[in-house]
């Protein structure tokens, strides 16, 4: 990272920072040109700071088919965007904002008891409601979890 100065790299900060973010851009590769796509998502992070992504997504689609072709995907999220500088200047204007983006690899799941996991993660990301789900929603949708492998953070006050 060039500005070392707004690195973070305390795993209970970025997690905060996650958890502010409300759409998560999923980048994909279809035949060398890059294909981003944005999404509602949940993730954990487990005791030795593994993070797992995870989307919900209709069974079929563009996304779903890179996927299977290249399972290595790239992320980033975005949040507390803030305008800031003076009104004699254009070049005096930047932007406040906190960034995590990273690398991993993206897998379908299957296993019944890990998608309703998941679905739990994503619905927890946006509410503290526990709702109950619908078996033929349940069984139509597709989860992709990203195994993140590598991640950078960056914050500018």
């Amino acid at each position: 990272m060039r500005r070392k100065d707004r690195e973070i790299t305390d795993y209970t900060q970025i997690a905060a920072i996650m958890g502010n973010c409300d759409t998560c851009r999923l980048g994909l590769v279809e035949n060398q040109i890059p294909y981003i796509v944005p999404l509602s998502f949940g993730y954990e992070m487990d005791e030795k700071h593994h993070i797992t992504l995870y989307f919900h997504s209709a069974s079929e689609g563009r996304k779903l088919d890179l996927i299977r072709q290249n399972n290595h995907v790239a992320f980033e999220m975005d949040t507390a965007h803030e305008l800031f500088g003076h009104d004699t200047d254009a070049c005096g204007y930047g932007m406040r904002y906190q960034c995590v983006m990273g690398t991993g690899a993206a897998r379908l799941v299957e296993d019944e008891a890990e998608k309703i996991h998941a679905f739990d993660q994503i619905m927890a990301h946006y509410t503290d409601k526990k709702l109950p789900y619908k078996p033929q929603y349940l069984h139509a949708a597709t989860i992709i979890a990203v195994d993140v492998v590598d991640i950078s953070c960056k914050v500018h006050k």
